[in-house]
């Protein structure tokens, strides 16, 4: 409970008639932030969506850092799911958010779990080539060097300036030239 109060003091933060705050949930439910107010319709509040999510980006490191794992889990799983239901969030913080949250699961050696990430990352921006990127070089870690020279070709055809980069490292060059 002392957390949940930590919590609500930290993110008790006013975004334009919105709130994200923290609430005591059960443990078997998944998300400890919720959004609460109306879709936005004002362009001002579009407008301050970016430095909101960088702020909650900042929160999530300063959880990671005092190793409150489940927190910055949470952090970047109410950006993704529960953010763009209230607001027009634009698509690169996104694409940040879904790596971020992707190597955060990685850190924590949840590989299925950042595959995961990755996939929905990919299915709701479109052609991102840093979450391709990223899951290129985690493939190539964890052993899987088919699918990570696979990602790297397509890499290279979404972003050809990317791709011609990756085509140079030492792990990729043998097929990719």
């Amino acid at each position: 409970m002392a957390l949940v109060r930590l919590l609500t003091a930290s993110l008790a933060m006013s975004f334009g008639g919105w709130a994200v705050r923290a609430m005591h949930v059960p443990s078997n439910q998944p998300h400890i932030f919720s959004i609460s107010g109306r879709r936005a319709s004002c362009s001002r509040i579009s407008q301050r969506v970016a430095p909101f999510v960088s702020g909650l980006h900042a929160r999530a490191r300063s959880a990671i850092r005092e190793k409150r794992y489940t927190v910055a889990s949470e952090i970047y799983n109410t950006i993704v799911h529960q953010l763009p239901e209230h607001v027009d969030v634009p698509e690169d913080l996104l694409e940040e958010t879904y790596l971020l949250k992707a190597l955060h699961d990685q850190r924590l050696e949840r590989v299925q779990d950042a595959r995961k990430t990755f996939s929905e990352g990919l299915r709701k921006t479109q052609r991102a080539p840093k979450l391709l990127t990223a899951l290129a070089l985690m493939e190539s870690k964890n052993g899987n060097m088919r699918r990570a020279k696979r990602l790297v070709k397509y890499i290279a055809d979404v972003d050809p300036q990317r791709g011609a980069l990756l085509a140079k490292w030492k792990i990729f060059a043998d097929d990719t030239r």
